[in-house]
């Protein structure tokens, strides 16, 4: 198969997905190819073409998408060479299950232009852009989508039948299992790349919340904000966001309460989510983009809380609820600091909470292995095959 999509270095979590996956369907007996030079770059229309040209020549039995986290790039390529029809079945996996490209009209029309007129361009053409996302959905063979909430999603934006979808969950690598170190304090972890509308600063105003509501339980607590110091996504902007949070936590004189872990080997995560109690993803549904549509992904962070072990207290954006609905986590509403607080507060009362979370997430952790999300890649890829065998 072809597999287009984003790999490292990009630092991005649909490439670490991306890679992962490669690796995993790679030792289940698919011979795997990719892909593109890196979608940071400008989408040029002829090197669109030429890039979508070279694919249709590759002598492969079927093409693999990821699509999602802006990257209009490769929904240009795609749309490319399924005009080419080369005869060959493409399937693809939907990270924002709502959208394909965001923006899948007039990009390279909009790129000269100041931001705000971007954005107003891109809105005043959505429905144009709505359309030709819709008319690609239905050109696909499968879609893959990794919760149940971004397929609703993606059959009711996309309007396709239910029977063109699967779901997939997002892989975790296999971690032997360690309890939880004992409290206290209780150790709360952040991890994923580091930028704006995570809602990082909400999990500030939360600790300064126990502080001043709870106190005795403010000195139970302990946060680590750990990941990505550069994501790809502001390698183009000026903006240092780390150091806005290390001012911001300055401001709220929290300094003695929050350790950092920036730009980890992978080879690090286990060890660093093991030796904390659980995972806190205080993320934000974006009220720009919810103008065109809402992120309902998973999230690489959270499979990695599974794959350690660990619970995670997320918030009630994208369909993060419905990955700690199995005993291995709570949720809490986005936006608001004090519930967030009190869940905190609650948890360094009470850890054994912690340590049932992390139960339920070990056992969720044999489940989603790379090798069984490999398997059910290989099933969907063998039944297209066997669809369009039929049908010619």
């Amino acid at each position: 198969m072809a597999y287009v999509s984003p790999r490292p270095p990009e630092a991005s979590g649909i490439a670490d997905y991306a890679e992962h996956l490669a690796r995993a369907l790679e030792g289940a007996g698919v011979k795997v190819t990719a892909g593109l030079p890196s979608p940071l770059e400008a989408p040029d229309p002829a090197a669109v073409r030429r890039h979508a040209r070279h694919l249709a020549a590759l002598p492969v039995d079927l093409y693999h998408f990821e699509l999602g986290g802006g990257r209009v790039r490769h929904f240009l390529v795609l749309r490319e060479l399924l005009a080419l029809r080369p005869g060959r079945p493409v399937t693809a996996t939907v990270h924002d299950p709502e959208r394909l490209a965001w923006r899948a009209w007039g990009l390279s029309r909009f790129e000269a232009l100041p931001r705000p007129l971007q954005q107003a361009a891109t809105l005043a053409t959505d429905p144009l852009s709505r359309h030709r996302e819709r008319a690609m959905a239905h050109a696909l063979d499968r879609l893959v989508v990794l919760t149940e909430g971004g397929a609703e999603g993606l059959r009711r934006w996309m309007r396709l039948p239910p029977e063109r979808i699967e779901v997939i969950p997002h892989g975790v690598a296999e971690v032997p299992y360690r309890e939880p170190p004992p409290p206290p304090p209780l150790r709360v972890l952040f991890f994923g790349f580091l930028y704006p509308g995570k809602g990082i600063e909400d999990l500030l105003d939360a600790l300064d919340w126990v502080r001043r509501e709870r106190p005795a339980h403010f000195l139970r607590l302990r946060l680590t904000l750990a990941g990505g110091s550069r994501p790809s996504m502001l390698l183009r902007g000026r903006s240092d966001y780390v150091a806005h949070l290390r001012a911001e936590i300055a401001r709220r004189g929290l300094e003695e309460r929050v350790d950092w872990a920036l730009d980890l080997p992978e080879t690090e995560i286990p060890r660093l989510y093991q030796d904390h109690h659980l995972l806190a993803l205080p993320y934000r549904d974006s009220r720009k983009i919810g103008l065109l549509g809402r992120f309902l992904g998973s999230s690489g962070a959270l499979s990695w809380a599974i794959a350690c072990g660990r619970g995670a207290l997320v918030s009630d954006a994208r369909a993060l609820a419905g990955e700690v609905a199995r005993g291995n986590g709570a949720v809490f509403p986005q936006r608001d600091p004090a519930a967030l607080g009190a869940r905190l507060a609650e948890l360094a009362a009470t850890p054994e909470i912690v340590f049932s979370w992390a139960e339920h997430a070990a056992r969720l952790a044999r489940e989603r292995t790379w090798a069984r999300v490999a398997g059910c890649f290989v099933q969907v890829f063998r039944s297209t095959l066997e669809k369009r065998g039929k049908a010619a």
